[in-house]
């Protein structure tokens, strides 16, 4: 088994579910735990960096829904995925993933299903955050170089003003 970096946060209020989940990607090399409400995920978050979410829409207390706008929000480089129990909330996490989530999987769960979704998010979690990265350093990069044409601009008129003093008047 390969030890991976990725921490990820299992959220469900049904334990056999989370505990379920938990092994397999235990068994995958996944750093995880798991909590059973919104809150205590939301608190957990505050103490801990994860790169990934696994949380349940169907909750008691803070909704999966709620806790995604809530990860949005406070930690917008933490990929989440929404579990369904069904096709009526199929419906709430296509809404959810128009709104920021990475990806959906229904229950019950598949485990090369799973393991697959959370990789596929985990990855779209790293082109985003490299994206992010590019996007900032080229905007450096052109602060820096515009600020480059304005000194040399501003040299070459303090130039052209001096050579006008030097005017022979003959």
């Amino acid at each position: 088994m390969e030890q991976r970096n990725e921490k990820i946060l299992v959220v469900d209020d049904q334990i056999f579910v989370a505990e379920l989940i938990k092994s397999i990607l235990d068994d995958e090399g996944y750093q995880c735990q798991m909590v059973y409400q919104g809150l205590d995920a939301l608190n957990l978050l505050t103490e801990e960096n994860f790169d990934l979410v696994l949380t349940d829409i169907n909750m008691p207390g803070k909704t999966g829904i709620e806790l995604l706008h809530n990860i949005l929000k406070s930690w917008p480089d933490t990929a989440v995925v929404l579990m369904t129990a069904g096709l009526g909330h199929v419906q709430d996490a296509v809404e959810a993933m128009a709104d920021g989530a990475a990806d959906y999987i229904e229950k019950p769960i598949n485990s090369r299903q799973l393991l697959i979704r959370i990789e596929r998010a985990l990855e779209r979690k790293r082109l985003l955050i490299e994206s992010r990265q590019h996007r900032e350093y080229l905007e450096q990069e052109v602060q820096r170089k515009t600020q480059q044409l304005r000194d040399h601009y501003f040299a070459t008129l303090h130039m052209l003003v001096s050579t006008l003093g030097f005017h022979d008047t003959e």
